[in-house]
């Protein structure tokens, strides 16, 4: 499995619950573990992707207590979803400079525009805590096609030349 495969099953596991009793038995810190190990395995990696990677794990883990989660406030919520926006807006721009120029295929223009997805879904603290409700679905809304959108390009891209022509380049297999 590539790296980039990798990172999107994991987003996948974060993306969908599967309640059973209380407990999701689709564990967000088992999808982010599957995301931070193909973020470390990335051509062309940055330490803050992996970083925010890491935070989201921790975060999840924190998060996947009944405990911890029910005693929460929406504010406090909210808050704890940027190190999830920040790794996906991280790996959407790391994406796009993996990609380059080349107007044949647009990847750098997909992986451009995710990245300001994600930004706008970095806002959604902010939303929560000045009470904009009227905006809370639109932001979440976005922030759900985003997640979506990049675990589909990096299905498609995973096998990419520009991808592995970067495992070359620093002496990958």
């Amino acid at each position: 499995m590539s790296p980039l495969q990798q990172i999107a099953m994991g987003l996948i596991i974060v993306a969908l619950t599967a309640p059973l009793g209380g407990v999701d038995l689709l564990a967000d810190p088992i999808g982010w573990l599957l995301v931070v190990g193909g973020l470390v395995r990335l051509p062309g990696r940055r330490p803050a992707t992996v970083g925010a990677g890491v935070v989201a794990l921790a975060v999840s883990a924190a998060l996947a207590v009944p405990a911890v989660r029910d005693d929460a406030s929406e504010e406090v919520l909210a808050i704890l979803t940027l190190p999830q926006s920040l790794c996906c807006l991280l790996l959407s721009l790391g994406l796009a400079s993996l990609a380059g120029d080349g107007a044949e295929t647009g990847w750098r223009r997909w992986f451009l525009g995710l990245a300001a997805a994600f930004a706008v879904v970095s806002v959604l603290p902010v939303v929560v805590v000045a009470g904009l409700e009227q905006t809370f679905g639109a932001v979440s809304f976005v922030g759900v096609v985003a997640l979506l959108t990049l675990v589909v390009l990096l299905f498609r891209v995973h096998a990419e030349p520009w991808v592995a022509e970067s495992r070359v380049a620093e002496g990958g297999a």
